[in-house]
């Protein structure tokens, strides 16, 4: 009965077994050993992510500072990549900032969310992405034309949401062979809004689709493009966090496609 309901990370309630079967009483001690060293690991785990994540915020915060300080003493031609090198790293503070977030709620601390308008994250996501990559069009549009606030509001962590987002724009950027991508607000269902983020760069292999979001897993398609292989496995974990999924697929015209879909 208590192992119906046991989950990793919590302490094992137990009862003592009377029993006088040497092997069973054997079986029983090794179980709870082997109960303990995998509640050790997890909790070694959960603190390394927040302890690390915690450090590095403070000296990131530090180098920000000093960059735009810096940045204010700089010849008119320089400014422009400067702020480029800023930008880059006020990203990896969001990352840094996402995984402090997640390992909270995972240690237990209840998912902090606000009502946020889920196509204006958006745009202020494409403005931080096109501040890096001017020459970079993203197509907006909506199903219908003019959908209503009820369809596009929801309830969500912005701070979390922003990073799955930036990180499918980006991608957009990095695979896309002709410096464009497509948003599309589907909000013609009663049941859920789908967020289509679409581009024509070469797609992902059937053999690799399964694996698109396991950890530092990285296609063909991304063979001289930088990264880790973690954007997707934080997108997917944040979608789950707000009951909502996230799938690729490719589309009737061959296009990569990336799928949210936010439920009512």
């Amino acid at each position: 009965e208590n192992l119906s309901t046991y989950t990793i990370g919590n302490e094992l309630e137990s009862q003592p077994i009377k029993t006088d079967i040497h092997e069973f009483t054997f079986l029983v001690d090794k179980f709870k050993e082997l109960i303990n060293k995998a509640n050790n690991a997890y909790a070694f785990q959960e603190n390394s992510i927040h302890h690390i994540s915690h450090q590095l915020k403070t000296p990131i915060a530090v180098v920000i500072s000093e960059m735009e300080r810096i940045n204010l003493r700089l010849d008119e031609t320089l400014k422009d990549d400067f702020n480029k090198q800023i930008a880059k790293v006020k990203s990896l503070a969001d990352v840094i900032n996402v995984l402090l977030e997640i390992s909270k709620i995972e240690s237990g601390q209840k998912l902090a969310t606000q009502k946020i308008r889920i196509d204006e994250l958006f745009f202020d996501c494409i403005d931080e992405i096109n501040s890096l990559h001017t020459d970079f069009k993203f197509d907006v549009t909506y199903a219908p034309d003019s959908p209503s606030d009820e369809h596009l509001l929801f309830w969500g962590h912005s701070v979390l949401l922003k990073q799955v987002f930036i990180n499918l724009l980006s991608n957009c950027v990095q695979y896309a062979n002709d410096k464009r991508a497509e948003i599309r607000f589907d909000c013609t269902s009663n049941v859920d809004v789908k967020i289509f983020v679409i581009n024509a760069g070469k797609t992902i292999q059937p053999d690799e689709r399964s694996m698109l979001f396991s950890y530092f897993f990285r296609g063909k398609n991304s063979d001289g493009v930088a990264g880790f292989g973690l954007g997707l496995v934080l997108a997917k974990k944040i979608m789950e966090l707000h009951h909502a999924n996230i799938h690729y697929q490719i589309n009737q015209d061959g296009y990569n496609e990336f799928v949210i879909a936010f439920k009512f």
